[in-house]
């Protein structure tokens, strides 16, 4: 089993008409709103979340046949038989929330967001599915980066006094606090704005009532209480 990255994927759930016998070539006629690649440079698969009267809703995964065949080639290559492939937001959904938390009667909604070295993302989930995920500007190589050049330092050194120091106002003087403050301003706009979106477009689902925080960049001190109170909703490092 292996993951495909996130910022060359789609994950969607969208509501087709309940119809059994068009339903791949809805979905066909949906990804093509969604994706910058023609339909026939594109592998995906799908699963009916829910069935309503007049209509169906379906959870969406599309990646590029370029990128799908270079994982198999690769991992074929190294000896391997591939038996499956899927987008990063559904294998945090299922290995960050938490089981007890994804019972039938669970009404509750919950977002993931993973601070990558190279790139982030937020996936929000409900209903035992995931909705949608989209992208966000902030990296952690990125946060590194910006401590490094503004102080002056290595790479390495930036590396830990983010860790150590963080959104910590009370460790070197909050100097690196002030550094990452801007960064961490950046992200909570994006995170806000997708969460909007989500709301638009998703409302049947209700707020968002949890938030986890994943990835290398989530290790930053104090990042999850400094979220908690701009985005006011509860927010836990991914366990």
């Amino acid at each position: 089993f292996a993951c495909l990255p996130e910022n060359q994927s789609i994950i969607k759930l969208i509501s087709i008409e309940n119809s059994p016998n068009q339903t791949a070539d809805l979905i066909m006629t949906e990804i093509e709103k969604f994706f910058p690649f023609a339909i026939d440079k594109l592998y995906f698969d799908y699963q009916v979340i829910n069935k309503h009267r007049d209509s169906v809703d379906v959870l969406v995964s599309a990646s590029p046949k370029y990128l799908v065949d270079g994982y198999i080639e690769a991992l074929q290559n190294a000896g391997l038989s591939v038996l499956a492939l899927e987008t990063e937001s559904i294998s945090l959904c299922r290995a960050l929330i938490p089981k007890e938390e994804t019972k039938k009667n669970d009404t509750n909604t919950y977002a993931i967001i993973d601070i990558g070295a190279e790139e982030s993302f937020m996936v929000i989930y409900s209903s035992h599915s995931p909705i949608m995920s989209m992208s966000i500007n902030v990296s952690g190589e990125g946060i590194t980066e910006t401590i490094s050049n503004t102080l002056q330092i290595s790479r390495s050194q930036a590396e830990k006094a983010k860790i150590i120091c963080g959104l910590d106002k009370e460790k070197a003087e909050g100097i690196i606090h002030d550094i990452l403050i801007e960064s961490t301003s950046k992200m909570v706009k994006r995170i806000q704005d997708i969460t909007n979106f989500y709301l638009d477009n998703y409302p049947k689902y209700g707020k968002i009532n949890k938030i986890f925080i994943a990835g290398g960049g989530s290790n930053v001190k104090n990042l999850n209480i400094i979220l908690s109170k701009s985005l006011d909703t509860e927010v836990s490092d991914g366990d």
